[in-house]
């Protein structure tokens, strides 16, 4: 059997990967690997970067190996690319795209500096070392990915990157301890400054890495509309409210210092809580998904979450708090997962759109008919 667009189709697979090595020029290194470079000034368009040369491994983009080219593609063959050096691609203005293999551990300082047409760079789980300036002045860069094994982020990071929209970090700031607002790497000196964060931002995505987060870590980041979070506030035990992240000095804050722009909260599967109070007040927020280990919901934890209209409790929940959805007028249903999960009193009072409740057949506690919920031998409502 012979499928004709399949034989093009590797018949150019080897093309790309073979064809730019007449435009690269190949340094060995202690006789054990290469390092690659462009062979001149006037390399353009696609580059092809293989993962062997002359039957050794090429582990390394040398320093200032494609700097001020107007290439405007990289594709790095997956296999042994462990270092992109030095300014790599410094001012390589037409670049729009690289992959970045799943071998790579570091990039050295400004790689990728005023590379203004670069719209995208996702880091693999392997990168363990970004150096100053990387990205700086990467105008078009629209998605940005770090990974967790990324221990310091430079100042200058980001700097005079307008575009992006969305952002994953490792932690808030410039390591997991320093500089923790989101402004650092993105330039700023100081947590209060606005104009570094940019208003394109609409996604920020912390990794489950991260064991805190500064009081005032988004202080200047007031259009995000999506945060995915591995805890609400400043840990998973200690300052356990949403505007904490914002400046906030309690629970009470939520209401006046979390941004209207905020529309949507994740909860990734290592949060294992959600504390007293910890969206209370919350009232521009019109989603958050749980994840799938949180075992207890605490006090008022979604007190007066006036715009949310459902809710999905995981199947870990084993105690709902008192008041724990109270007051939420624009919820509409409610479907608990778990059969061992327990309310505590008055869990819905206020909410007065609920008109459906759902909990499993084998619930260990309750039982619902017509949306509504009741105690397992349907004596008593639930709300």
């Amino acid at each position: 059997f012979s499928n004709p667009a399949f034989t093009q189709q590797k018949k150019s697979c080897v093309l790309d990967a073979t064809g730019s090595l007449e435009k690269l020029s190949f340094t060995l290194v202690n006789n054990e690997y290469y390092k690659v470079s462009a062979k001149n000034s006037s390399i353009t368009g696609l580059v092809n970067i293989p993962a062997k040369y002359k039957g050794l491994p090429v582990k390394e983009i040398a320093s200032s190996g494609f700097d001020f080219t107007d290439i405007t593609e990289v594709y790095i063959k997956p296999g042994y690319m462990e270092k992109i050096n030095y300014a790599a691609f410094y001012m390589c203005s037409d670049l729009i795209k690289i992959n970045f293999p799943d071998t790579l551990t570091t990039l050295g300082d400004l790689v990728f500096y005023d590379d203004t047409s670069l719209t995208e760079a996702i880091l693999p789980e392997s990168v363990t070392s970004l150096g100053y300036s990387v990205f700086s002045g990467c105008s078009s860069l629209k998605n940005v990915v770090f990974g967790s094994q990324i221990t310091d982020i430079d100042n200058d990071t980001l700097y005079h990157c307008k575009a992006v929209e969305s952002l994953t970090v490792p932690f808030i700031g410039g390591t997991a301890t320093a500089n923790q607002y989101l402004g650092y790497i993105f330039g700023s000196n100081d947590y209060r400054y606005t104009s570094y964060v940019p208003t394109t931002l609409k996604t920020l995505t912390v990794l489950d890495s991260c064991t805190s987060i500064s009081q005032q870590a988004l202080y200047a980041a007031t259009n995000i509309e999506e945060l995915h979070l591995p805890f609400v506030g400043g840990s998973l035990n200690e300052n356990t409210f949403l505007s904490y992240l914002y400046g906030g000095e309690t629970f009470e804050d939520n209401e006046t210092k979390v941004p209207s722009a905020l529309k949507k909260v994740v909860l990734s599967d290592s949060c294992t809580q959600i504390g007293d109070n910890a969206f209370d007040g919350c009232e521009t927020i019109e989603e958050v998904s749980l994840g799938d280990n949180i075992t207890s919901i605490g006090y008022r934890a979604f007190h007066n979450c006036v715009s949310i209209e459902s809710l999905v409790i995981p199947e870990s929940v084993l105690t709902i708090g008192n008041s724990a959805f109270g007051e939420m007028t624009s919820l509409v249903s409610v479907n608990i997962l778990g059969k061992s999960t327990t309310l505590g009193l008055s869990v819905f009072a206020g909410s007065t759109s609920l008109v459906s409740i759902k909990c499993p057949d084998d619930s260990l506690n309750y039982s619902t008919t017509n949306g509504v919920l009741y105690n397992k031998n349907t004596t008593r409502s639930m709300c």
